[in-house]
């Protein structure tokens, strides 16, 4: 069943620097990941927030393109407002955004139908010394991999992107702490915190 993709994106992304905490996964069987990268977008809560992820690239047989973009969101910094969004909802409202950036999809009606795309949150985030800011920690992810395409809307007048197909993996097994009774990833005391994943996003 396919559903409609909507980002808040307010920017391009662009290469990141020493404004992140955090770092790519380690190399494995698909390779290496590549720079980190940031963007900004507008969060349900009013807050502009900035992402911090990894990208690459990798061959995948059996899809029209033979490769799979993935993105792994290793960390997050809160803009200067009140959060009123759940830590894994924040996450997840990032990880659209980074989506929302993909400008080379196919159209869903024309030869290459589709493009695959993997996105990743960390199943353990942690907390700096700096309000705001929590970047990936421990081990394990969630990722959630799609098909996606555009295609032309009349009513909207406009290309929309749609998305079918989606898969959900969860690698979490163990070995981070649980959140502390009334705090976030953002205001819990240093350590390294499970968030629980969810298939919903």
């Amino acid at each position: 069943m396919k559903r409609l993709l909507f980002a808040f994106v307010i920017c391009a992304s662009f290469f990141a620097s020493r404004d992140s905490f955090g770092q790519c996964p380690a190399t494995d069987a698909d390779g290496s990941w590549s720079g980190q990268y940031s963007l900004a977008f507008y969060a349900s809560s009013g807050c502009y927030d900035t992402v911090y992820y990894c990208y690459r690239r990798v061959v995948r047989t059996g899809n029209p393109l033979g490769y799979e973009d993935q993105y792994f969101l290793e960390e997050i910094h809160l803009g200067p407002c009140v959060n009123t969004a759940g830590d894994a909802d924040l996450l997840h409202q990032g990880a659209n955004a980074i989506l929302g950036t993909i400008t080379d999809q196919p159209m869903c009606d024309q030869g290459v139908t589709y493009k695959v795309v993997s996105i990743a949150i960390a199943s353990c985030y942690s907390p700096h010394g700096v309000y705001g800011i929590a970047s990936a920690c421990g081990s394990g992810s969630c990722k959630r991999t799609c098909d996606y395409c555009v295609i032309y809307s009349e009513p909207q007048h406009g290309y929309i992107t749609q998305t079918s197909n989606c898969v959900y993996d969860d690698t979490y097994t163990s070995g981070c702490d649980a959140l502390p009774t009334n705090t976030t990833i953002f205001t819990a005391p240093p350590g390294c915190y499970h968030i629980s994943c969810s298939s919903g996003w």
